[in-house]
């Protein structure tokens, strides 16, 4: 299946970066100011982690809250799904990391929708000393 997105997708954080760069902005006012957005944002990005995952900042992970599921094809009769199928693991990152396990705005960090399938990191002056990753696939 695939996942419905459209040509604003993980454009989001330079879109809203771009309007707080823009102090004529016309959302600005719309919202009581500036200054009332930023306070109301970072007020609910502190509310809403600790209300998610517990007062200890120690704690906050967010595989905790975005895991990613392996399901294999096999995986889709029970009970072969608890032979066959992984996960769903945490999992970090976002569409603007390196690891870009995206979410939709729909279902916000459901992983069903995006994912890489092979990460590397590539150290040119000293090969031996490079990494890859691939995660199971669907």
């Amino acid at each position: 299946m695939l996942m419905g997105v459209d040509e604003f997708f993980g454009h989001d954080t330079a879109a809203m970066l771009r309007m707080l760069d823009n102090p004529g902005s016309c959302w600005a006012p719309q919202a009581g100011s500036r200054e009332a957005v930023l306070q109301r944002s970072l007020k609910k990005a502190v509310e809403w982690p600790r209300n998610t995952l517990g007062p200890s900042t120690a704690e906050w992970r967010r595989g905790r809250i975005h895991p990613v599921p392996f399901p294999h094809a096999k995986g889709m009769q029970k009970p072969l799904d608890l032979v066959f199928n992984r996960g769903p693991l945490p999992i970090g990152g976002d569409t603007d990391t390196p690891c870009q396990p995206a979410m939709l705005h729909q279902v916000p960090y459901d992983n069903k929708a995006l994912a890489p399938s092979l990460r590397q990191i590539v150290n040119m002056g000293d090969l031996s000393r490079c990494l890859v990753i691939i995660p199971p696939g669907r």
